[in-house]
């Protein structure tokens, strides 16, 4: 009996976008301790070692490891529309930064008129919205607006990093298109992450580069470029099917999904307490194809994190601010002591609120459409009192 041809399309990207964000909300809530709102005693288990063993607390921390998925399906998804033709870098840019404005100008208002907080008992991060003065404030949201700065939100630095990564992609796929060697290209891969990771850090302290310390560019560049081969990498195995290919080999394996999730696990495992973050490409690769493998099997899960998926760049925008920055939000959100029950009611909360955004933005649209026909209905109807004259029969 012939195989199944294997696939790896939007579907799969989404619910694995749905597994990342849930990531991105455990890494927030679990994987600082001293971010966790004053008066709060701190997660507690039945399972004493899972708070006192530390696992708690890295397996969180480590969790941050959702950046490079998100980086690596960023750069897959990129090429699959560079391929098509249907790719625009500007179009791109844009469309992710008016996502962006339309939670900023919601929930920038809603910070600084309904969460202005300071004194004692109330956590730093909780008193970030007092105005101190008018031109600070003015500065301060400008910044941010335009993204020199993310003092609303710590949580957004992560978007002028991806649209740097996105116009590095455009150049890449631009000068590697006559490329055609799968090694190649992924050489070219694992050689810019070594010299990112370990020789241009160290370049300061060679003889005659210390003046590269100071520098506000050399700054920029380290930061800009560190999440660049994951995004590469996605470029790479999107251009020579690379995932579907990793995908047939385990639907070949017995307990496939059995399988798959004891890889997700181990690759966790490694992050936290083997090689930390130092084979990222590596993981992202192998932690998708396992997750997409995992979640082909079991569907209705799939379909749960497709939903999540959708909404999770509304989530990622959205969530820091109930989990860190607005005082009562913040104490809802740990209003328990167990991690799961608190994670899952910090994800309700970002996900309400994705949903209540785009239906917002939604019923917006629809009225302007509907104010915009009117005025175009009402130009093209002949004035009042006046008829309008029949049209002469054309000569035969």
């Amino acid at each position: 009996m012939k195989q199944k041809s294997v696939l790896f399309d939007k579907n799969d990207t989404k619910a694995i976008k749905g597994i990342a964000i849930l990531m991105m909300l455990f890494h927030h809530i679990a994987g600082f301790p001293e971010r966790l709102p004053v008066g709060f005693e701190g997660f507690a288990s039945k399972w004493e070692k899972l708070i006192e063993g530390g696992y708690l607390q890295t397996f969180a921390f480590n969790s941050k490891f959702c950046v490079s998925i998100f980086f690596f399906l960023g750069g897959y998804g990129m090429y699959k529309r560079w391929e098509k033709g249907s790719f625009n870098l500007l179009d791109s840019i844009t469309g992710l930064m008016k996502r962006f404005w339309k939670i900023f100008v919601i929930f920038t208002p809603i910070a600084f008129i309904f969460f202005r907080r300071a004194g004692e008992g109330i956590n730093y991060l909780c008193s970030r919205y007092v105005i101190e003065s008018w031109r600070v404030f003015i500065t301060n949201v400008l910044g941010n607006f335009i993204l020199l700065n993310n003092s609303i939100n710590l949580e957004w630095w992560f978007l002028p990093y991806y649209i740097c990564a996105l116009m590095l992609g455009a150049l890449y796929c631009n000068k590697m298109q006559k490329k055609n060697s799968f090694l190649t290209e992924l050489f070219i891969v694992f050689g810019l992450d070594i010299l990112i990771r370990s020789v241009f850090p160290g370049l300061p302290s060679v003889n005659g580069l210390s003046g590269l310390y100071g520098s506000v560019y050399y700054s920029y560049f380290m930061k800009i470029t560190e999440n660049a081969p994951t995004f590469f990498a996605g470029i790479v195995f999107a251009k020579y099917n690379g995932i579907c290919r990793i995908k047939g080999e385990l639907y070949k394996i017995p307990c496939k999904a059995a399988v798959s999730a004891f890889g997700m696990l181990a690759i966790m495992w490694s992050r936290c307490y083997i090689k930390g973050e130092a084979l990222d490409i590596v993981y992202a690769i192998l932690f998708t194809s396992f997750c997409s493998v995992f979640l082909d099997v079991i569907k209705p899960l799939k379909e749960v994190f497709k939903y999540l998926g959708k909404h999770s760049t509304n989530i990622w925008f959205i969530h820091s601010f109930y989990c860190y920055y607005f005082l009562e939000a913040t104490k809802l959100v740990y209003c328990t002591r167990n991690v799961w029950l608190d994670l899952l009611i910090l994800l309700s909360m970002s996900l309400v609120s994705s949903v209540l955004v785009d239906l917002f933005y939604s019923n917006i649209s629809k009225l302007f459409d509907m104010f915009r026909n009117r005025t175009k209905n009402s130009g093209n109807n002949p004035p009042a009192g006046g008829k309008k004259e029949p049209e002469k029969a054309a000569a035969v």
